[in-house]
Formats: structure tokens, sequence, C-alpha cells
């Protein structure tokens, strides 16, 4: 290519940027330009992802092989031992694979994600592979935990040391270490300093751990999920107390339980008295009793969202008025989102504009917002979530 012709370097590198996600495009532009190819390489091997099935692991020959050289480009590593269609007597290959693994020229490695893998099967040199990785990982995901993995969980945690997220969600029977044994191994809190973000299955027996090790822990953002057993994580909120700054509360919307009243018997986000934000999702009834137990008034409360459907406010309809004195006399700065959930576009232009009629107060005020869940567009002529799955699934096809 003549110079006379050739695009700036900056140009070139914004157009490969558009490409981003379209994979098989990026891999032709490494090949047809060499100056290309560090640009097109940092978006082809930013995530790399090992699954636990044979034929999809050839990705494990680029963390390998010696011969490979993406190694730099890798930000988010994903590695899965388990998962859907496992079984108990299905063949186990990180702990083969981690001592094979060039971990240690991962330069760039943001995030670190294995699900489904077993701490006890992992022999000394392999746990040693992983561990040495850890201190460069900001974020860092274990889903789908089971067995004997207590220890190991928070032996990873402690050499994360530059730790800014950490998530275990998903989490299913587990060892039950007693509290001697588990602060006999982890005298001080193993958590970094750097942590700024938890997510937790709520009704995981996992917080009781935490609780142990590191009370009080303080992390500015909390993310309970999967709230039907109240206990362990109202303690842990409570023992989190002003050092909680953003806080996500999901309960589970189970017919036999009422996770939200003994979430506000044991006190609830009373606590909680720096809260900035606050995203709830819960059973209409208990939304302003959980709402009335944080400090009054909460003047550093900026957003309050909440998670609705059609029949929520049906069912909700009598306490909007409620709802909005409280935002009046409790929370005087704060702006009330709601996000709507629906398959169907129309019945949430319905929620919307019931919403804004009853609580003219708040809208007039700029202080109440409406939107769609995972940033789905309010316009009228958006085709539902079923029509757009399967038109997807029949281009697929």
């Amino acid at each position: 290519m003549s110079s006379e012709r050739q695009l700036p370097p900056e140009i070139c590198d914004i157009i490969l940027d558009h490409l981003h996600s379209d994979m098989e495009s990026l891999s032709s532009c490494a090949l047809v330009c060499k100056a290309w190819v560090p640009t097109a390489r940092m978006h082809r091997f930013e995530t790399l992802h090992i699954p636990r099935s044979g034929r999809g692991r050839s990705a494990l020959a680029l963390l390998c092989d010696s011969t490979s050289t993406i190694l730099p480009y890798i930000r988010h590593l994903s590695l899965q031992e388990g998962g859907e269609g496992w079984r108990r007597n299905d063949p186990l290959w990180l702990g083969d694979a981690l001592p094979r693994m060039r971990l240690q020229e991962l330069s760039s490695l943001h995030s670190l994600r294995i699900q489904s893998f077993a701490w006890p099967t992992l022999s000394p040199q392999a746990r040693a592979c992983l561990l040495s990785v850890l201190p460069r990982v900001r974020s860092l995901s274990l889903p789908v935990l089971e067995g004997e993995c207590v220890f190991g969980v928070f032996e990873m945690i402690s050499a994360a040391t530059s730790l800014h997220e950490l998530s275990l969600l998903g989490m299913g029977v587990i060892d039950t270490p007693d509290s001697q044994s588990l602060l006999a191994q982890f005298p001080t809190s193993p958590f970094s300093r750097t942590l700024t973000r938890l997510q937790v299955d709520a009704a995981s027996i996992f917080l009781r751990f935490i609780n142990w090790v590191a009370p009080g822990l303080p992390v500015p953002e909390i993310d309970l999920q999967d709230f039907f057993s109240s206990t362990e994580a109202t303690k842990f909120i409570a023992s989190c107390g002003s050092r909680v700054k953003h806080l996500t509360l999901r309960f589970s919307d189970l017919g036999w339980a009422n996770p939200e009243g003994i979430f506000i018997f044991y006190g609830g986000l009373s606590h909680n008295s720096s809260l900035i934000t606050l995203d709830l999702g819960c059973e209409h009834a208990s939304i302003i009793p959980i709402l009335h137990q944080l400090p009054s008034p909460h003047l550093s409360m900026s957003v309050v969202t909440l998670h609705m459907t059609p029949d929520t406010l049906l069912r909700f309809d009598s306490n909007l008025g409620a709802l909005e004195d409280l935002f009046t006399s409790h929370f005087p700065a704060a702006r009330l989102e709601i996000i709507g959930t629906h398959d169907d576009v129309e019945p949430l232009l319905g929620l919307r504009d019931g919403l804004f009629a009853r609580m003219r107060r708040l809208r007039e005020e700029g202080r109440l917002g409406f939107k769609r869940s995972d940033g789905l567009s309010m316009d009228p002529d958006t085709p539902s979530v079923m029509d757009s799955l399967l038109e997807d699934q029949g281009t697929v096809h």
C-alpha cells in the first residue's frame, strides 16, 4: 500500500475497535496487515474461555503451547471444570492442565472465572500455579462451588492481593468447618483492602464464614442474590453497617416462605446509615417496611431502584401514595427508579403511565424514572422478548 493512500494508524485502530465482537473479521485483519496485528489481537484474545468439553477445549493450547504469542493480550480468563450436563463421574481436567498453563505470562490479566472446580482434587503443584496468578487479578468469580471448598476459596482470596470484585454465586452443598479451625488458618482477614464489590448468594452458608474471618468487612458495594434464608445475610449486612454505600437485595419469590418478613424482623437495613444507592427486588407488601427501617432522614441516599411487573402495580396501587410520602420525609434528595419487567412492551407502557400519574409530585420534581429491564427498548413497536428469541433461533438455523 503506497504511503499516499495509507490511513493514519489512529483511524485504523478506530475501525478495528468497531469489530470488537466479530472474531472472524478480526482474524482476517490480523492476516491482511502486520500493523493491524496488535489491535486485532487485543480484541480477538481479550477474553479466553476454556469449556469443560474436550472438543471445545482446543483453546487450552493457547495457554500451554510454548509457541503461543497471544498471552499478553488476555484480560479475561474463564475456565469451566463442571457445569450444565456435568456428572460426578465425568473426568476432571483442570488439575492436570494448570501446571502446563503459562499463567505467569498473562501480564494483562484482569479477571478470572473458574466454574465448578474442586479444590481437593488439585495437586499442590496445580494449587501453587493457580495461586501464583491471583495477585494481579482484580475480578474473581467462583460460581457453582460444592464439596470441601471453604479453605480453598479463602486461600485464593488471600492470594488475590489486588482484588476489587469477588463473586460467589450458585454455591451448593459445601463443607462446614468450625470457627476455631477456620480462624486458626486465617487469623487475620484474607480480604484485600482494595475490595470494593462483593456478590454472593444471600442463602449461602458462606456468609457465616465471612462473618467469622472478616467481621465488619469494609466493602462499599454488596450484591446479595437469591434471598430466601435471611438470618446469615441479615447478620452480614448489619456487621458491615455504615461501610456499605451501595446495596443490591434480590429476594426469592417463594410462596411458601417469607424471607422479607424475617429480614425485617432481624433489623433489616436499620444498621446501614450511609447507603447511597439501594436496588431492591422483593414482594410488593415489603417495600415500604424495608425502606422504613433505614435511619431517617437518610440524607445520603441518592437512588432507590425498585423492580415491578404490571401485576405488582395492581397489588401495590393503594401504597403508592405512602411510597411517595416516604420519599418526601425519609429520602428528600433521592431519586426513585422503577425497573419494569415483562416480555411485551405494551403492559410496561401502561405500568409507566400509571406510576407517573399516581406519583405526580415525584415526577414533577424530576425524582421518578422508569426503565425496562435488561436495557430493552420502550418503543411501542418493539417485538416481544419471546418473538425476538424465536427470530434469533430462526436466523441461527
